[in-house]
């Protein structure tokens, strides 16, 4: 991989951070759907006035029969608290997983799922689709469509961000009996993505989230497994054709980003202690890459199956929407974090 030096100098706030981990309190937290026996993969946005969480349900978290094919909760909220359900989305022969809400640059909600497809216990495809938020509810799903050079069978757009009129997404390309491919793609109206980048990373690559630093500058961060396991930050300029990437000090699982300041983001992410997934990790990470676990859920590091949270900030507060099995099966959570308490926590570690 292709990778800059490291500046003599780096954003002066995260060397200053010796804080231990903020490890966020039992009454942050708390369970607000489990009425199927598989609930997992959720997202949180708060758009025109209300919170929108979306998720899988199903059966079990990997397909066996037609029986367990994903459908799309979408839950809905006035006050971050109390939470009502609008509508299931579903679709014959899909399984729909991984659902994402993005805002578009002419503020629509839209959502994106992944949809597989099976031939019995067999993953035969995957086919990305699209809904949007129309009159409080959402559209039935339709598959997203690729130019002729990123377009396969095996086509997962994990994520978009939207930045004057342009959303931009990266592709995971899984064809059987090839390297996975990762490819940087952008679109204008949220169904069709032509090219922009092929993204040369080393190892298994796959869901990947890309954001803007500003109008000129982007960072991402690539799941990777197999050897190495570590993800991967990348960083590029307008118009985002050359990328240079780092590997991290930490290993991904359904990253998430979102800023916190200027230079600073939260990323979300499956953490990983040996070679078992414990809990949801919260960190913070700097525009050169550097990571600072902040908190985990639960505490006490016994989730299991896990992960894959939503973040949004709103009103003062950070919400992180995630699930775990540590209550005996999957169950969406959402925890509610002050943004001064986290704050404080940097200032306090300042002052150390």
């Amino acid at each position: 991989m292709k990778g800059r030096k490291k500046p003599l100098l780096a954003i002066t706030l995260f060397f200053l951070l010796s804080m231990t981990n903020m490890s966020a309190q039992t009454d942050y937290s708390s369970k607000i759907w489990d009425a199927a026996p598989h609930n997992a993969f959720p997202d949180i946005r708060y758009y025109d006035g209300y919170f929108y969480i979306v998720f899988r349900e199903s059966n079990m978290h990997v397909h066996k029969t037609a029986a367990d094919d994903g459908k799309i909760r979408v839950l809905r909220s006035f006050d971050g608290k109390n939470w009502i359900s609008i509508q299931l989305l579903e679709k014959t022969g899909f399984d729909l997983r991984d659902p994402m809400l993005e805002i578009t640059s002419d503020n629509s909600l839209m959502l994106l799922m992944g949809g597989s497809v099976y031939d019995k216990t067999t993953l035969t495809g995957a086919h990305t689709h699209v809904s949007f938020l129309e009159n409080g509810r959402f559209t039935g799903p339709v598959p997203v469509r690729y130019s002729a050079d990123v377009d396969s069978s095996h086509n997962w757009l994990w994520s978009v961000t939207w930045n004057n009129g342009i959303g931009y997404g990266v592709v995971y390309q899984f064809e059987p009996n090839k390297p996975n491919k990762l490819m940087l793609v952008k679109t204008g109206n949220a169904v069709d993505y032509s090219l922009v980048a092929n993204l040369e990373v080393a190892g298994r690559t796959s869901e990947s989230k890309a954001v803007f630093v500003n109008d000129n500058e982007m960072i991402m961060v690539i799941r990777r497994d197999g050897d190495p396991k570590t993800g991967v930050f990348g960083k590029s300029r307008k118009p985002f054709t050359d990328w240079t990437f780092k590997e991290m000090d930490i290993q991904l699982g359904g990253p998430h980003l979102i800023r916190f300041s200027k230079d600073l983001w939260l990323l979300s992410t499956r953490s990983f202690t040996g070679e078992n997934p414990l809990y949801t990790g919260i960190y913070l990470l700097n525009t050169n890459g550097e990571t600072k676990k902040l908190f985990q859920f639960p505490e006490d590091g016994r989730a299991g199956d896990c992960s894959y949270p939503g973040m949004e900030i709103h009103n003062g507060n950070l919400y992180v929407c995630y699930y775990s099995s540590h209550d005996g099966k999957t169950n969406i959570y959402l925890a509610t974090i002050p943004i001064k308490k986290i704050k404080k926590v940097l200032k306090d570690s300042r002052t150390e």
